[in-house]
């Protein structure tokens, strides 16, 4: 079904205004009283960044291994919300490699739905790819900022051992080069 760029981004506005009424009334908003440990890092990202103040942070419960940049154009203003499975294995400089990687996609300007229309012509295979590539190069521009902001090459190498294991540290091992070396085709 051919759709137009205005619908959209009309439907990605929408997705974006349902995950943030969602993590408003799920959520927890991350304050100093409420979730220190990720108030502490939203402070120390937006200090390294040089910025006034975070967007909002909201923990949801979900045991997945993930956090999300949400663009809420109908607010005019960005959230990152961050799933409590992730905050369950993730600590200090971790957390710092997370929130500079969401708030590049932010900054970068990516939206938090990239799903291509579905196709199996070898028109749309090519589309399909085009998108891949771009999210992998999206991904690791956020990945560099996120770097940048935890100073750590083994805070950002165990996040994404992490993210891609599910594992805390007391299950993960220190071979980095098993993550890092393998075929992303």
């Amino acid at each position: 079904f051919p759709v137009t760029i205005a619908e959209l981004a009309e439907h990605a506005a929408r997705c974006a205004s349902a995950m943030v009424s969602h993590a408003r009334a799920h959520g927890l908003l991350v304050t100093k009283g409420s979730v220190p440990i990720l108030a502490r890092s939203a402070e120390r990202v937006a200090e390294t960044l040089g910025m006034e103040r975070m967007p909002e942070v909201y923990v949801v419960s979900d045991p997945g291994v993930n956090a999300k940049a949400i663009w809420a154009a109908d607010e005019g203003r960005s959230f990152i919300e961050v799933h409590s499975g992730l905050l369950r294995i993730c600590r200090g400089t971790e957390l710092d490699f997370v929130l500079g990687h969401e708030l590049a996609h932010i900054a970068f300007g990516h939206s938090a739905h990239r799903e291509p229309a579905g196709e199996s012509s070898g028109a749309g295979q090519v589309a399909l790819m085009r998108h891949r590539r771009s999210e992998r190069a999206a991904e690791l521009s956020c990945d560099r900022i996120g770097l940048l902001v935890s100073r750590s090459v083994a805070s950002a190498s165990r996040v994404m051992m992490k993210v891609a294991s599910g594992l805390d540290d007391a299950l993960l091992g220190t071979d980095s080069g098993s993550f890092g070396y393998r075929d992303w085709e």
